[in-house]
C-alpha cells in the first residue's frame, strides 16, 4: 500500500474514484472483502472534502421514462426528428 501513501497524486485520485464507482454501481462485488488495508485507505481518502463534494447522488427510485421508447429502423435514422431544427445524421462506422 506504499504506492498510495504520501502527498496527493493522480494515482490516488484514480484509485479513489474507481473504488467509489465500485461502491456506487457494483456494491454486490464486495471489493472490501479480504482487502482490509485498501478498505481502510479508501475510508480515509473518501473523507477528503474534494471527495465529499463530488460524491454522486444515489438514486432512491428507478428512473421512469416520461414517454414510451419507440424503436426505429436504420432507414429512419435520417428522417427529421419532431421538434428538432435539423434531421438526425446517420453515421456508418467501419466494421471491425
Amino acid at each position: 500500500m506504499g504506492h498510495l501513501a504520501g502527498s496527493l497524486s493522480m494515482g490516488q485520485i484514480a484509485v479513489g474514484c474507481a473504488l467509489g464507482y465500485l461502491d456506487l454501481r457494483h456494491d454486490a462485488r464486495q471489493w472490501r472483502s479480504g482487502r482490509d488495508a485498501l478498505a481502510a485507505w479508501f475510508s480515509d481518502f473518501s473523507q477528503r472534502a474534494s471527495m465529499q463534494a463530488t460524491q454522486p447522488a444515489r438514486a432512491t427510485q428507478p428512473v421512469q421514462a416520461t414517454q414510451p421508447v419507440q424503436a426505429i429502423q436504420p432507414e429512419q435514422a435520417t428522417q427529421p426528428v419532431a421538434g428538432a431544427d435539423a434531421p438526425c445524421q446517420r453515421i456508418d462506422y467501419p466494421a471491425g
